[in-house]
């Protein structure tokens, strides 16, 4: 951890944190899942994912400093791949924000020049064939992800956890109804996480728990 970061802090006085969004997210998850970690940081989802599951764990973080740390911290879990890019609605070359706190970096018109995928180009690229959860974690840019990610919320129906905060969002126009309707459409119900930010997004197909084994 980077202790002049307030992520790094945080972490290091008050642990992972998450707790209720955890304990949903385990419930439902069997075990060999694949997960997207879309804003990945240092890794805490990551490996967390990874000791719950025992499958592979792709995790993204655009930002070089953060993603070097992020690499060391799960350089020794093979199901673990590391991934500096960001996710969202093309792929090609976008900006990151420079803010000390790294989990308020969000995509910029200036900044650190970064690289952004589209999630379905990505899981065509690497032959990804099932995608079981993702969690989207972007400073306001969710949206954006998920429009970016059609093809794998149709084809493969992962459980999506996302972050909603009107006070991030407001910087790239959209409100929860945008977000809550979009995945209606592609027959998905959302509920928030008490007490948090934190939406969990569930394919209706696919409501019923699955405990991992």
């Amino acid at each position: 951890m980077d202790l002049r970061d307030p992520v790094g802090i945080q972490i290091l006085l008050q642990g992972f944190g998450e707790t209720t969004e955890r304990e949903e997210v385990a419930s439902r998850l069997k075990a060999g899942a694949v997960s997207l970690d879309i804003g990945g940081n240092c890794g805490v989802w990551a490996r967390w994912l990874a000791a719950i599951c025992g499958g592979t764990v792709y995790s993204f973080e655009p930002s070089a400093k953060t993603f070097e740390l992020l690499r060391m911290n799960t350089q020794e879990l093979s199901s673990i791949e590391a991934v500096n890019m960001c996710c969202g609605s093309f792929t090609g070359d976008c900006y990151l924000s420079t803010e000390i706190a790294s989990g308020l970096r969000h995509i910029s018109a200036a900044g650190e020049s970064v690289k952004v995928i589209r999630v379905d180009d990505f899981c065509a690229s690497r032959g990804v064939l099932t995608v079981d959860f993702m969690k989207i974690d972007v400073e306001g840019s969710e949206l954006d992800v998920l429009r970016g990610s059609v093809n794998t919320i149709q084809t493969k129906r992962p459980l999506i956890l996302f972050e909603y905060a009107p006070g991030t969002t407001h910087r790239f126009g959209y409100v929860l109804n945008d977000v809550t309707d979009f995945l209606d459409k592609w027959g998905y119900t959302t509920t928030r996480i008490p007490g948090s930010n934190n939406y969990l997004a569930c394919p209706e197909d696919g409501l019923k728990s699955r405990m991992v084994a």
